[in-house]
């Protein structure tokens, strides 16, 4: 009796000494994930499908995207194949335009990318050091790619779509493609909401007479279409996901939601250029939500808010810039105006 009451007594104390054992060495690892749930949340992070389905829907009806990078792509493939929002669309990845598969897929695959290369030819296509230069003359559009710079597979192919597609179906960048991968197709863009459209003219020779095409400030040849973009950007999109009060996620995420800083931003230096200061500080102040520092932008609307003889709000405006500043002692900024 005496050894099974030691055996059990020291069975228990095994039992204690292992679950001792056993909650210390877990401990360290609740401690991280306890202390860091409210960065690694991601629920509520829907970032990159709610600026998809706002790329997607900027487009009309059976429109192509040419889309640059991971970032600005995957998103529009996951709402389109996932969620089944604008079928109708293809996105056209720039990077893997460069690949014939890919290609042969573009072409081959509803909806269909318009592009005339066969097989053989495209098997056969290689990146390029122009001996002299080339040119592209479509229409109105006249390219010329000069000696000695270096064409992509991907700049062939995107002007024979051009060429193959006759303007049939609406074509568009984001406005996240960099000047350098537009196949020098700048000055034929427009601005609508967060893509550019492709027009068979120069946008500078569509804004003549048309005021409802200005300027894009600080963007050479761009000019915004302000009641599409206005449209898209008040009527059109959504933004329920950008503004949560946790932000937790992917710095790469919230970047998506700041590309819409630039188009309010451009609408009202738009409605700005037409002297009507209202509109163009109702833009202004939107595109301020979408800066993660947003007191950058009260400089800007301040001097809006000046010339629309709004003193008292340029000065909470810049008063409150005032308050970030680590040099309490300066005089108040709106001394300056």
């Amino acid at each position: 009796r005496r050894s099974f009451a030691v055996g059990t007594e020291a069975s228990r104390l095994g039992r204690s000494t292992f679950a001792a054992l056993a909650a210390v060495i877990l401990l360290p690892c609740f401690v991280p994930m306890v202390v860091n749930y409210d960065i690694a949340d991601r629920s509520g992070n829907l970032i990159p499908s709610q600026y998809a389905r706002n790329i997607m829907n900027s487009m009309d009806e059976g429109g192509i995207i040419f889309t640059n990078g991971d970032n600005d792509t995957f998103p529009l493939w996951y709402i389109q194949e996932v969620e089944h929002v604008r079928k109708d669309c293809r996105i056209v990845n720039l990077s893997l335009l460069n690949t014939n598969w890919y290609i042969k897929q573009m072409r081959d695959q509803e909806p269909k990318v318009p592009i005339s290369y066969t097989d053989e030819q495209l098997d056969q296509m290689l990146p390029m050091r122009l001996p002299q230069d080339i040119p592209f003359k479509m229409g109105d559009i006249e390219l010329k790619f000069p000696a000695g710079s270096i064409m992509y597979v991907k700049d062939m192919v995107l002007l024979d779509i051009l060429r193959t597609n006759k303007w049939k179906k609406p074509l568009y960048f984001t406005t996240t493609v960099p000047e350098s991968n537009r196949a020098k197709l700048t000055s034929f863009m427009t601005m609508e909401g967060a893509v550019y459209r492709i027009n068979p003219v120069k946008a500078a020779e569509l804004a003549k007479g048309n005021p409802n095409l200005q300027p894009v400030p600080g963007v050479a040849e761009v000019f915004i279409n302000i009641a599409r973009t206005d449209s898209l950007l008040n009527k059109v999109y959504t933004y329920k996901t950008f503004f949560r009060e946790k932000k937790g996620g992917e710095e790469a995420n919230v970047r998506l939601a700041s590309h819409f800083a630039a188009p309010y931003a451009w609408l009202g230096g738009a409605y700005q250029n037409l002297g009507q200061l209202d509109k163009a500080i109702e833009a202004n102040m939107s595109a301020r939500k979408y800066f993660e520092k947003p007191h950058q932008w009260n400089y800007a609307v301040a001097n809006l808010y000046t010339q629309n003889r709004q003193y008292t709000e340029a000065r909470e405006m810049l008063d409150s810039l005032a308050e970030f500043s680590n040099q309490p002692q300066q005089p108040r900024m709106y001394q300056q105006l």
